[in-house]
């Protein structure tokens, strides 16, 4: 282990792009960590999200949250250090895929869901 950073809540999933770990973290909400280098890694940025932050994908300089009892939102994390809730969508979802401007959302209740991003 070259590092371990330790969150408030528990890390769900992380993507990793451009030399930052973008991080869901349960109840913690959703954390931007800098990772570049490794060893010197650290939270430089923490969005509270308003439930249990769980799946996420990274596109397009935002962030896609499954939020499983406030709904799905979207994070504006360009730049990282400004990232902030930019919209929220009511559905409790807990999976998410993005593929040419669609969110694929795998809800709760309701099944798939499929929304035009752009």
């Amino acid at each position: 282990i070259i590092k371990s950073i330790e969150t408030p809540g528990g890390a769900y999933d992380v993507n990793v792009s451009g030399g930052y770990a973008f991080v869901t973290d349960g109840s913690g909400g959703f954390h931007i960590m800098d990772v570049d280098p490794p060893a010197s890694a650290s939270i430089i940025k923490t969005v509270t999200t308003g439930g249990d932050a769980n799946r996420l994908h990274v596109d397009a300089g935002y962030a896609f949250v499954c939020i499983d009892t406030a709904g799905f939102i979207v994070i504006d994390v360009n730049p990282v250090n400004s990232a902030h809730i930019e919209d929220s969508i009511d559905t409790r979802s807990v999976f998410v895929d993005i593929q040419d401007g669609y969110a694929y959302i795998g809800a709760i209740s309701n099944g798939l869901q499929i929304i035009d991003l752009y």
